[in-house]
Order: structure tokens, then C-alpha cells, then sequence
């Protein structure tokens, strides 16, 4: 399961970001995921979910957006929505599909709180 090493990723990366912010604690953090991206954003979360004790962001919600396969065609320039991984444009029937969105895996943002002094 490649979700838990993705998860480390995320993990030294949140780390990091603490190191340099200085919160009191992380409130939220969201990712996205591309629905081509080899990543099951499920497993994603119980990764998480497990990884996360015992850490600063322990607690923490964990948002994952799916973000659906999107490609565009090369010959008539549509762009469309890609259906059950059928890479052909339903416009011209081209097989010439370049992909535009779905295969993304990055985090989007990372709220965090301090108390107040």
C-alpha cells in the first residue's frame, strides 16, 4: 500500500511547515486527488488516520478532494470529462487525448491556530 509511504511524505511536510509557522496546533488539512493519480483516497485517509497519532497533527481533520480525469483532444482542441478511463474524444472520436486534470496529488491547504498570548 504506496498510501503509506505518501503519507510519510505528508507527514515530514506538515512537520516542516510547523517548524517554520510555529502553531499551537493543526486544525485542518486538505489534498487533492487526482482520480489517475494510483492513489485510493480511502486508504489515503486510514493511512493517515493511523500515521497521524501520537504526532502534531494528531486530531487534525483530513480533507481529500477527488478531482476527476479530465483530458483534452489534440485534433478539435475539446476538453471533456473522461469516463470509465475511455481516453477518446467524444467530440471526434480521436484517440489523440492529452490529460488536463486527474493525475494530480498535492496538498491545498494547511490551517493552522495559535493561542492567543
Amino acid at each position: 500500500m504506496h498510501e503509506r509511504s505518501i503519507t510519510r511524505q505528508l507527514l515530514l511536510q506538515l512537520e516542516e511547515l510547523m517548524a517554520t509557522y510555529r502553531p499551537d496546533h493543526v486544525v485542518s488539512i486538505r489534498i487533492s486527488v487526482g482520480e489517475f493519480s494510483g492513489i485510493e483516497p480511502s486508504l489515503l485517509s486510514i493511512a493517515f488516520d493511523e500515521m497521524s497519532l501520537n504526532t502534531s497533527v494528531e486530531g487534525a481533520e483530513f480533507i481529500v478532494d477527488a478531482v476527476p480525469l479530465e483530458g483534452r483532444c489534440a485534433i478539435c482542441t475539446n476538453e471533456f470529462l473522461v469516463h470509465q478511463f475511455k481516453f477518446e474524444c467524444p467530440r471526434c472520436g480521436s484517440s489523440s487525448v492529452t490529460f488536463t486534470r486527474g493525475e494530480e496529488l498535492m496538498l491545498e491547504s494547511v490551517v493552522m491556530e495559535a493561542e492567543e498570548p
